[in-house]
């Protein structure tokens, strides 16, 4: 049994790359027992381009959330409040609440238990494992797991930089061209 239907008389037209879009308001066809929201069935989600959210698993995208085109809500992953531009993934029990995630051409993937919060992502980022970003604005090509943190940081890389493991950044302005890092202010461990 398929979980949600779209609502084709509540809509929005967003506009990307010179295209216009149509995405249409979801609405639950059975109870959705997300680990962390219980959906009715009869209740309203977000707006969502078509197949941007998976039938099957219990992921859902909450009424204030915009999804665009190519991008995939699966697993028992939650949007809450958010914008997905256009090539972004969210899977596993992967949670993004309070942000946007904005086109890269490798596109964004949040999985695992990886946490999004109150943030801006743009470019080639991964977020997976136990990994955490909060308040924080991510440009470029970045990889963030295992049970790495970052919170109120300003990142940006024009090459690949990885925070991993037990890793904990904390304010400040992370930039990285190679293997370099400025203006960082790290901890680690917890």
């Amino acid at each position: 049994m398929e979980k949600y239907s779209y609502d084709q008389s509540d809509f929005k037209e967003i506009e990307r790359g010179g295209m216009i879009y149509r995405l249409c308001r979801i609405v639950a066809l059975r109870d959705i027992h997300n680990p962390r929201l219980f959906v009715k069935a009869g209740e309203k989600g977000g707006y969502v381009f078509p197949d941007g959210l998976s039938q099957e698993g219990e992921s859902w995208v909450d009424q204030g959330s915009v999804i665009g085109p190519q991008c995939e809500v699966a697993g028992n992953a939650l949007v809450q409040q958010s914008y997905l531009g256009r090539n972004v993934v969210v899977k596993d029990n992967a949670v993004v609440t309070k942000s946007t995630l904005e086109f890269a051409p490798r596109g964004i993937e949040i999985s695992g238990r990886g946490r999004v919060v109150s943030s801006y992502l743009q470019g080639n980022i991964r977020v997976s494992g136990e990994a955490a970003v909060v308040r924080s604005k991510m440009f470029g090509n970045i990889n963030v797991f295992g049970i790495a943190n970052v919170y109120d940081c300003n990142v940006e890389s024009n090459s690949t930089l990885e925070i991993a493991n037990r890793e904990y950044y904390v304010g400040k302005t992370i930039l990285a061209q190679g293997n370099e890092h400025r203006g960082v202010e790290k901890r680690l461990g917890r």
